[in-house]
């Protein structure tokens, strides 16, 4: 998708950029519509109980960037848009990787999590895996979002910058949430660091 839309003009590289956010939502959405209707398998329903706490984070980085970026569509949106629409895209990050085991604490389920008969090890990559899939929705979504931004170029040092802090999100925040035992003060360290 990035080749194409470097190749096209600013329009019709926003209308590819707003099909390709379109996918990836329905291919995040579809699947919980899917097996909520239907009996799901006690694994699919494990991860689904996984990913239910991170939708508010996953809204946050998904939904309202794009709705930003809709204006895009009509007409010119000022260049100060596009650093909210940049910034919100990244800021759900580090609240999907604070609710990753901060709702065991403030819901007090640790214990709960725990004593299940799964190794820790286990239980802790599901929970991560989880949070890889929907930090490369957000990865991918800040890109295309900053493809068809105004006067952005596709250099390396702006797509290090994304993957710094989604980076940093993966591997610190669900770090100081467990250190803390506080979904907000882990999103705060990792703001901090």
């Amino acid at each position: 998708v990035g080749g194409v839309l470097l190749g096209l003009d600013l329009g019709t590289a926003a209308i590819v950029s707003e099909l390709a956010r379109t996918v990836l939502a329905a291919a995040f959405v579809a699947p919980l519509f899917w097996w909520r209707d239907t009996e799901a398998p006690p694994a699919v329903r494990r991860w689904m109980k996984e990913l239910r706490p991170q939708i508010p984070g996953c809204l946050l980085s998904l939904v309202l960037p794009g709705l930003l970026a809709l204006g895009r569509l009509g007409g010119p949106v000022s260049e100060g848009l596009w650093g909210w629409v940049l910034g919100l895209s990244l800021v759900g990050c580090p609240i999907m990787g604070a609710t990753l085991f901060g709702g065991e604490f403030e819901h007090r389920t640790m214990a709960g999590l725990l004593s299940q008969p799964q190794p820790r090890f286990v239980i802790y990559r599901q929970k991560l895996a989880i949070l890889s899939v929907l930090l490369l929705f957000t990865t991918l979504n800040a890109v295309l979002l900053l493809m068809v931004a105004p006067g952005w170029t596709w250099d390396f040092e702006s797509c290090l910058w994304v993957l710094a802090v989604v980076g940093g999100v993966f591997f610190t925040t669900p770090l100081y949430t467990l250190l803390t035992r506080s979904a907000l003060a882990g999103a705060i360290f990792t703001a901090a660091v």
